[in-house]
């Protein structure tokens, strides 16, 4: 039975099936990652040669994780979020997920797993600034050739989850950086993904903005079970997740487990 949940600072409720989740968030196949790297390596050219920008990375997310890559500028962080995204290509190794090596797929495969699998969160928003809040969220199921009838509905939905209902005909322009990245949010789920990716936009917010979004992403990941990694520069963040990864120099340079993964009764 689906429970409807309580986002915090709000009266909104949270069904686990808006996310894609699993109402028990760990169950007994759990301990298979539902993303695995394995010796993920990513190099460029350059006039003195090859040059590592990552370098046998390794790193396994369970179902209903939460985990976030932290490093500076120039760790690798991003160079890995944007492989496990199949946007940047590794130059050697393996990403499994699902059962699949997304580096062997084609083209058009990746873009049916980044639609099918992913929600994704960018650095900037990738909020669309000629659409309003609510297109803006309904456009992976517009790409996805979802009938209006159908696809509205789940929009609004999210927008109410989000606490963003008020703002549906709104345009990006109308409204704040925290507010772009709640209606990014609602995009990435939207779709029911199987893991969210959110790359660094959180060092962009305000401190007080940056804590509220934290505290909604910690929320969805623990009331959906839904699998989620986070990118970031910032120590203060890292008391969040179960487990945070540490990159420099393109290398994963050690992992603390925060607290651990919650297992269903």
């Amino acid at each position: 039975m689906s429970i409807l949940l309580n986002a915090p600072g709000s009266g909104t409720a949270i069904n686990p099936a808006m996310t894609g989740a699993q109402t028990n968030p760990v169950n007994a196949g759990a301990e298979q990652p539902v993303l695995q790297t394995i010796n993920l390596t990513k190099y460029v050219d350059t006039p003195t040669g090859p040059l590592n920008i990552m370098n046998n990375v390794n790193l396994a997310v369970r179902s209903g994780e939460y985990v976030i890559i932290y490093g500076t500028s120039g760790s690798g962080k991003t160079t890995l979020i944007n492989a496990i995204a199949g946007l940047d290509r590794p130059s050697a190794g393996s990403i499994i997920v699902g059962g699949r090596d997304i580096v062997k797929m084609s083209d058009r495969e990746l873009s049916h797993y980044r639609m099918a699998a992913l929600g994704i969160v960018y650095q900037d928003t990738n909020i669309l600034n000629a659409l309003s809040v609510l297109q803006n969220v309904e456009m992976p199921m517009t790409l996805a050739g979802m009938p209006e009838e159908r696809r509205r509905p789940q929009a609004l939905k999210m927008l109410e989850v989000f606490h963003l209902s008020h703002m549906a005909n709104k345009m990006p322009s109308e409204i704040s950086a925290g507010e772009k990245f709640r209606v990014a949010l609602a995009r990435a789920l939207v779709n029911s993904p199987l893991i969210l990716l959110i790359d660094s936009m959180i060092d962009y917010l305000d401190a007080r903005t940056a804590d509220d979004v934290m505290e909604n992403i910690r929320f969805i990941n623990e009331q959906t079970g839904l699998a989620i990694i986070l990118t970031t520069n910032n120590p203060n963040f890292i008391h969040y997740p179960h487990k945070v990864v540490y990159m420099s120099g393109g290398q994963v340079s050690r992992v603390i487990e925060n607290r651990p993964l919650r297992r269903s009764q």
